[in-house]
């Protein structure tokens, strides 16, 4: 004859795992969903196009790293634009596109600092460098490590004072880390010479 003793301490215990078993597996909050990379589209102001301006702009200056090349472009070599911050974020966003066929490495400058304030002083500047080709991001972040001296703003047009040249400097004093990996760019001698739209539409 069966242990009818033995079943019956038993039964509670496969009761309770089979219970167990057959609850709901728990799905992550929306707050623990892991936070897609950005897309160049994120940080490209409207409208950009060629770097042609009153003066031709440019972007000139060294990445090492990473990322290992020489700057040294103008005018219709690359595109730029540029547009006030959005959501009443003080500060100016300037974007330079090179090269203009296919993939591209994008440099994104978040300037600091009020319109009218830009020409005194230094800047804090988050910088994010894009290279489109392997898909890399490379940001500040958060950190102060780096700085523009703007050296004028101007008229493109000497009717409109819609679209300003912006010109400076950038310095750094710590690299820019990867946001995929352990990877680093440095940027030494980084000047430029771009287009700001001040009644660009704004963009988030």
């Amino acid at each position: 004859m069966p242990d009818t003793t033995i079943t019956a301490t038993r039964l509670p215990r496969i009761l309770g795992w089979l219970a167990v078993a057959l609850l709901p597996v728990p799905q992550p909050a929306a707050t623990d969903m892991p936070t897609p990379p950005p897309t160049s589209a994120t940080f490209l102001p409207a409208p950009m196009d060629l770097c042609t301006l009153a003066a031709d702009g440019y972007l000139a200056g060294n990445l090492f790293g990473a990322l290992s090349e020489k700057i040294n472009r103008h005018g219709t070599d690359m595109d730029c634009g540029g547009m006030l911050r959005p959501n009443n974020d003080n500060g100016i966003r300037l974007v330079f596109a090179l090269p203009r066929q296919g993939e591209r490495l994008l440099i994104v400058l978040g300037i600091d600092g009020e319109l009218a304030e830009l020409l005194e002083g230094e800047h804090t500047t988050n910088i994010t460098i894009i290279d489109e080709p392997s898909n890399r991001f490379f940001s500040t972040g958060r950190q102060e490590r780096c700085w523009s001296a703007i050296d004028s703003l101007q008229p493109v047009n000497g009717d409109s004072s819609q679209i300003l040249q912006v010109n400076g400097s950038v310095y750094c004093a710590g690299s820019l880390p990867s946001l995929s990996d352990n990877s680093s760019i440095t940027l030494r001698n980084l000047r430029y010479s771009g287009r700001l739209y001040l009644d660009a539409p704004d963009k988030d």
